[in-house]
């Protein structure tokens, strides 16, 4: 289990999925545990465990006031990614708590987007 994990981690970094809202891209990262990022997860979402978020941001390679949207289970392990990154110098993070969460505000960019044509 734990290299099916790896795995998707491995591919989740390669694709570096990112959707658009409006003029920027949202880089949306779901910082549970690869084994429930497996169980579902949003589209395009990358998997960045909580705990590894300081070691594999840089890797994407963002500019420092990209949108970033992170979410996990309940928003605590969000939460905690959300002040490591803005101690890394990160301005335009946002914590979506859940899944549900995540879902909600990307439809919500999604109608924004389309509101706007």
């Amino acid at each position: 289990m734990k290299l099916i994990g790896k795995i998707l981690a491995v591919v989740a970094m390669l694709m570096a999925v990112t959707v658009s809202a409006g003029q920027e891209k949202v880089t949306w990262i779901d910082v549970r545990t690869a084994e429930e990022y497996a169980g579902g997860h949003l589209d395009g979402a990358l998997n960045i465990p909580h705990e590894q978020i300081g070691k594999q941001i840089d890797d994407l390679a963002l500019a420092k006031n990209a949108p970033v949207v992170l979410y996990c289970r309940s928003g605590r392990r969000a939460d905690i990614a959300l002040q490591v990154l803005k101690a890394r110098g990160y301005s335009n993070v946002y914590n979506a708590e859940s899944l549900a969460g995540a879902r909600r505000y990307k439809e919500s960019l999604a109608s924004d987007k389309q509101g706007g044509r």
